[in-house]
């Protein structure tokens, strides 16, 4: 069956301490819960979750939305959402199934990168990786700096129904 894969990238920069932080978890919490009331969800969402501060980290490889428990965050400093672009991108290679003549592929990932938007990264990976998302045909980026608002940010929820991101 084919996947719809979610990718969470989180900042959990010492910024986001507080209610940022709180915010987050909230977001992550409506998120999932906003996944398990839809059938087609139910069938076909595997969520990931990417950290990042300084450093970045896959905290859950793309999960199953049944089985997806929220994993603890880690706290860092710095926000090097180039590094974290670096890292989603080797995620999406690495783990979204491409489709061939014999079977269909995922559908095209979902991503929400959840941020307070004050960055401390090299622009010249932010560059090559702005390249590369604008390369692939279906990439929702999302960034969502108001975290309360994280039902909005789901861009394939529709009245109630998921629409195909193809």
């Amino acid at each position: 069956m084919r996947r719809l894969p979610v990718f969470l990238v989180l900042d959990v920069s010492d910024s986001m301490v507080g209610e940022p932080r709180r915010l987050l978890e909230k977001g992550i919490e409506t998120l999932i819960q906003l996944l398990r009331q839809d059938p087609h969800a139910l069938e076909t969402a595997y969520i990931s979750v990417i950290a990042f501060a300084g450093k970045v980290e896959t905290l859950t490889p793309l999960t199953d939305v049944i089985s997806f428990y929220p994993p603890q965050l880690p706290l860092g400093s710095g926000t090097a959402m180039g590094l974290a672009l670096e890292h989603l991108m080797k995620e999406i290679d690495q783990s979204v199934r491409r489709g061939s003549s014999e079977r269909k592929g995922d559908w095209k990932p979902a991503v929400f990168f959840m941020t307070d938007g004050k960055p401390t990264y090299s622009h010249d990976i932010s560059a090559k990786n702005n390249e590369r998302l604008a390369l692939q045909p279906g990439f929702i980026f999302a960034l969502c700096p108001p975290l309360q608002d994280i039902e909005d940010c789901l861009p394939w929820k529709k009245r109630g129904e998921i629409q195909a991101l193809a």
